[in-house]
């Protein structure tokens, strides 16, 4: 059942009955967004209820787990139903503000992020209410963190993940830093048996085309010394050299690389280096695949509801799970899924999207490094990459013409005359087929993630 508790400022604490919703649909993504979307009749038991400030609470996933979300909008009724939005708990209390430069602030680990986390939240539990930060990451980062001016919690709780390369799980009034969210069932969602729905998007999003190298610092001209700010003359370089469909410049700030004003030559030279870094290929950012489905709950069918090699937990999908998606291709993807609509009325997913755990802080971490490099960061220095070291990329002769990446391996290698396998950073995908030499036949390709 569906509750709705009255504003936290009213004092009415009782728990109202939603029965007659009509609609309540709760969607996760990984360090993202955590929030609901519900239709109510104005002819509703408990219409009036629907307020903003109101609290609904209910299982929101297929763990069982129950959370309360805060209404924060509210439609005029149309056709004699409303629409509301409510955001997961957690969320008011993120707009608290972190003041900087404390004792807390700087530091090098998770562990102490979280510490300032929640050493600042409790200076505004008086208007927020208290939460609690933690983490089970041990490591740390080989820069130092530090938040010199005020800031909010959300900025700062989407710093740790970026930095640390966790994600946050949510209990009402607690968060929890994770290293690893989520595991391996061995969920399948397969053409033919269970996959309703199946769509595959490459986003170029997050990739950078450009950038876009300055120089700043003091010089003297005719005895007065002034603030100097150096671009080349046609301010780009290309990151892949042929033109883009679109632009995305990235601002590189080499002002502490060159002591003195450097010339375009050596300003040039320096942006052209930055691109071939493989340090930085995260950075720069790479074409991603995103996978949406959606599934059938076999355990609810009749074919498989007696059947005891089958339980409910077979169907089970949660944030951070690594699950197996074969598409009508025969294709066979092992990713890991990052984001989840769940409907809390009927208590099934709605649909469910996978992608590589990468891009659950990619996009933060390069927003993050890109801020960095103007000055505006709150935290010094850079994150540090996992770096990857980049190998001519190899004849496949072996490889079937269905790969559709176009990303330079790290390595290809040869198992034998019918298996082929490449690394692309933490992924391996691998090519099998059955036969041998021009027999070959029914090529499969399995791409899964992998420790790096």
């Amino acid at each position: 059942m569906i509750y709705i508790y009255p504003p936290k400022n009213s004092e009415d604490d009782t728990a109202y009955e939603l029965p007659d919703l009509i609609k309540c649909v709760c969607s996760e993504t990984a360090n993202s967004s955590f929030e609901i979307e519900g239709s109510y009749p104005v002819t509703g038991e408990n219409y009036r209820q629907i307020t903003e400030g109101a609290v609904i609470s209910g299982v929101c996933d297929m763990l069982g787990n129950v959370k309360n979300f805060m209404i924060k909008e509210i439609s005029r009724p149309i056709g004699g139903v409303i629409t509301f939005h409510a955001y997961h708990e957690m969320y008011e209390i993120l707009t608290g503000i972190c003041r900087g430069s404390t004792a807390e602030s700087t530091g090098t680990t998770a562990t102490q992020i979280c510490n300032y986390l929640y050493t600042e939240s409790g200076h505004s539990q008086n208007v927020l209410g208290a939460a609690t930060f933690s983490t089970d990451i041990s490591d740390s980062v080989e820069n130092t963190f530090e938040y010199k001016k005020p800031t909010t919690l959300k900025r700062v709780l989407n710093d740790a993940a970026a930095l640390f390369g966790g994600i946050w799980d949510f209990y009402n009034r607690a968060a929890v830093l994770k290293a690893h969210r989520g595991t391996d069932r061995g969920f399948t969602a397969q053409y033919g048996l269970n996959l309703k729905d199946f769509n595959s998007v490459r986003s170029y999003v997050d990739r950078y085309t450009h950038v876009c190298p300055y120089w700043t610092g003091k010089t003297t001209v005719n005895g007065v010394m002034t603030e100097t700010t150096v671009y080349l003359s046609e301010m780009y370089v290309p990151v892949y050299g042929a033109a883009q469909a679109y632009t995305l410049p990235y601002l590189y700030d080499c002002s502490k690389i060159f002591i003195m004003q450097p010339t375009e030559t050596e300003l040039r030279a320096e942006a052209q280096n930055f691109i071939l870094d493989p340090a930085n290929a995260e950075t720069l950012g790479k074409n991603y695949t995103n996978i949406t489905f959606d599934y059938v709950a076999l355990k609810k069918t009749a074919e498989y509801i007696n059947d005891p090699n089958r339980t409910a937990d077979d169907d089970i999908v949660a944030i951070g799970d690594t699950v197996t998606v074969i598409d009508k291709n025969n294709t066979e993807y092992r990713m890991i899924v990052t984001s989840i609509r769940y409907d809390m009325l009927r208590q099934r997913c709605e649909s469910v999207t996978v992608g590589f755990p990468e891009q659950a802080v990619s996009r933060t971490r390069r927003l993050l490094r890109a801020a960095s490099g103007n000055g505006a960061a709150a935290v010094t220095g850079t994150v540090q990459n996992t770096s990857y070291t980049i190998a001519r990329l190899m004849q496949k002769q072996e490889t079937p013409e269905t790969s559709e990446t176009e990303e330079i391996p790290d390595r290809v290698v040869k198992v034998s005359d019918s298996e082929v396998y490449e690394i692309i950073g933490n992924k391996k995908i691998t090519w099998q087929a059955d036969g041998t030499g021009n027999e070959r036949h029914n090529f499969r390709r399995t791409i899964e993630v992998i420790t790096v």
